[in-house]
């Protein structure tokens, strides 16, 4: 109940339709349990395979964007794809926007951000009034929209089921992912080198292994950050969100996936990650 819309926390409980999703995502989160004890050997920061990692991270959302093995074939056709892909749809023209895009992707208004408002408002009515305020169509539009309201609502529910054991932090992946993908298509679409693609897969690198410990760990965080965003849709959308990612997420950690290849880089216990923030 609230009394004090200053103090108090409105704290959401699932209904039926939603609980199921819950049970559904603890229980196929299950199929990537942490490894244990890695066999890959722990080296210095400046000798991690950073970049042949983030390459092997952007796998997945270029498996979901048409790629099927995450890998863009090295073409004449390819390049001219890309390229046009990255002018005509994200509006990418030069090096100055391939960077103000990649920072978009990854420290602007992404997934985290959002799971991280709907987490700390303390109460749907006003983060309902918060998002109205802002809204680009305008308040009066926005405070009709009864199915932008429904998905506030599923998406509060979801965060209040989870508060305390998952974090804004933890759909970090999300938009890291988005990045490695951009990236890897700049460089195929020869906008960037190889070379000058390095600090922005640094960058992309030390936050995975800041955040994640794991292929597992970062499967998991992965399903959580598909199920955030069907629920902008429905409650069955997150259902369907989940399961296909799933999949995708097996087929690279199965014997002989791609992800299951390639160790987890380890970084030497007595040396601090560079900050990320």
């Amino acid at each position: 109940m609230l009394l004090d819309d200053e103090e108090t926390l409105e704290i959401l409980s699932p209904n039926p339709e939603m609980a199921a999703l819950i049970g559904d995502l603890k229980k196929t989160m299950m199929r990537f349990p942490d490894p244990g004890a890695s066999t890959a050997v722990p080296v210095l920061w400046e000798e991690l395979p950073l970049e042949a990692f983030v390459r092997e991270a952007a796998r997945l959302p270029l498996m979901l964007t048409g790629w099927s093995k995450g890998d863009i074939p090295d073409s004449n056709l390819s390049t001219g794809e890309i390229l046009h892909d990255l002018s005509a749809e994200l509006d990418i023209m030069s090096g100055e926007d391939l960077n103000e895009a990649f920072l978009m992707d990854v420290e602007g208004e992404g997934l985290a951000a959002d799971y991280r408002r709907v987490l700390e408002a303390r109460s749907v009515s006003l983060l309902w009034k918060n998002r109205a305020v802002m809204g680009w169509s305008g308040f009066e539009v926005e405070t009709q929209n009864q199915a932008l309201q429904e998905a506030l609502k599923r998406k509060r529910v979801f965060a209040d089921a989870f508060r305390g054991e998952i974090s804004w932090m933890t759909l970090r992946c999300y938009d890291l992912l988005k990045g490695a993908a951009l990236i890897e298509k700049a460089i195929a679409g020869e906008m960037i080198s190889v070379e000058d693609a390095g600090h922005f897969k640094k960058r992309i690198g030390g936050e995975l292994l800041l955040r994640y410990s794991s292929w597992e760990s970062l499967a998991r965080a992965i399903q959580i950050a598909a199920v955030w965003i069907g629920l902008e849709e429905s409650v069955h959308a997150a259902e369907d969100a989940l399961h296909q990612m799933t999949t995708v997420l097996e087929s690279l950690l199965s014997e002989g996936g791609a992800w299951r290849q390639f160790p987890w880089p380890q970084q030497k216990a007595d040396e601090s990650l560079p900050e990320v923030y």
